[in-house]
């Protein structure tokens, strides 16, 4: 002799159907709704007795509390509210927990896409309006026109609706519907660039269609007299997330051989305990790596000037970072030493590498290089027995990278050494930024 009141309601639970025979005599008032409720569906579980199944019947909470709607209600029926959270979530491919549930809910969907403030598929019953898919859509965006809002139904029949003249609550929506609220003028987005270091002028500029590098270093106020453009640092954000997406790829595919190779059958294939550890820690280095997407460029205003072919168009998102004109040479790596050594003219590589205390044991001499302060790389010879001069500018930096070795068990060991450069390299240039911002 009872119905129950589920979901989200603040009085969920068993009901003396005498008391509520109806559903405007259990939802009497808006206290009986939970505080996030989704006013245009609810649903009653019933009990199909001829079939032996359960059939669902949808209702409006808003029109029952406006005395719009109401129905009969039956013993054991089960009556259902839903939070506006649970009708987001199953616009994806969660469920409430009940699939077939979740398939009616969905069948009844009007869709409602531009300029609103959440966009989205919403279930509605007879007699939902335009005035309520607007409203539970988060309302018109700024951008939005309100006398431009198309209303095509689900039999393909389109009006535009002019919400300056008509009245929303008067323009009924059905499930299968499709609301578009266009735009009376583009989404305000953030299209700016920042500059930083020696410039008169650094901070964060707007950016418009045909802004180049040389624009943006004169409306910064110029080069200050200590700059070293040739040392410019240009970051952007699609070679960032190109960066990022090949530093999580191969952290997967070394993640898969790893577990690969500790899963063979030979035991004189697996790797030992030190050569495991290395491999997670690579591994975990490459997921928490952070990038730079460096570009080179030319940034020297008196050659921009006299060739605008090498004048970069600027994206939102650039960083742009000049450095102060070097006096020294950075020696990173394996090497005992690390450090910022002072430049001198004609001081050759191995110089440098014997002032930062010489290699480690487990450096890869023959994959060593040197990276110019443009970004451009050049691989060295620093062997003793086997050495080659190489000019090295001020504000280079010379790497020496680990042997690869301890990974020759994996397949990709070969890349393994690149892999640890260009994290060192990403390392340097990150830093280098920070110190100076």
């Amino acid at each position: 002799n009872s119905v129950t009141l589920s979901g989200h309601t603040r009085e969920p639970g068993t009901h003396d159907i005498k008391k509520s025979r109806s559903l405007s005599t259990l939802i009497t008032d808006e206290k009986v709704l939970g505080e996030d409720i989704y006013p245009l569906i609810g649903v009653i579980e019933r009990r199909d007795s001829d079939q032996l199944t359960k059939k669902y019947i949808a209702f409006s909470p808003y029109q029952v509390l406006k005395k719009k709607f109401d129905k009969d209600l039956s013993e054991g029926d089960e009556i259902r509210l839903f939070s506006t959270q649970e009708i987001k979530s199953i616009q994806g491919k969660s469920t409430l927990g009940d699939t077939i549930l979740t398939a009616f809910l969905k069948e009844r969907s009007a869709f409602i896409r531009g300029a609103v403030r959440n966009e989205g598929a919403y279930p509605v019953t007879e007699g939902a309006t335009l005035k309520n898919i607007l409203s539970v859509a988060g309302g018109i965006a700024l951008e939005g026109n309100k006398e431009s809002i198309e209303v095509t139904s689900h039999k393909q029949d389109r009006r535009v609706v002019n919400l300056s003249i008509e009245n929303a609550s008067t323009i009924t929506v059905k499930a299968g519907d499709t609301v578009r609220v266009n735009q009376k003028f583009h989404k305000i987005a953030d299209k700016s660039v920042s500059i930083s270091g020696e410039v008169k002028h650094p901070g964060q500029y707007d950016l418009k269609a045909g802004d180049t590098l040389l624009d943006l270093i004169e409306r910064a106020g110029g080069l200050s007299e200590q700059a070293y453009p040739f040392g410019t640092i240009f970051s952007r954000g699609a070679e960032r997330q190109r960066e990022l997406a090949r530093y999580k790829a191969q952290a997967q595919n070394l993640e898969m051989q790893l577990a690969s190779t500790l899963q063979a059958s030979n035991k004189d294939d697996k790797p030992d305990a030190s050569q495991v550890s290395l491999s997670k820690t690579l591994i975990t280095q490459l997921k928490e790596a952070k990038t730079v997407g460096r570009i080179t460029v030319e940034s020297d205003p008196a050659i921009l000037a006299q060739a605008p072919d090498q004048d970069i168009l600027l994206e939102k998102g650039d960083r742009i970072f000049i450095p102060k004109r070097p006096l020294t040479v950075r020696v990173a790596g394996e090497v005992l030493s690390p450090a910022a050594l002072q430049f001198q003219t004609g001081k050759e590589p191995l110089d440098y590498i014997r002032e930062a205390g010489g290699t480690t044991h487990y450096a890869d001499k023959d994959r060593a290089f040197v990276i110019y302060p443009d970004g451009a790389a050049q691989p060295l010879k620093i062997s003793a027995w086997s050495h080659s001069a190489t000019k090295i500018p001020p504000g280079s930096t010379i790497i020496v990278p680990r042997d690869p070795k301890p990974f020759d068990f994996l397949e990709s060991a070969g890349r393994v050494s690149q892999l640890i450069a260009n994290l060192a390299i990403s390392g340097l240039y990150i830093e280098a930024i920070g110190d100076n911002n």
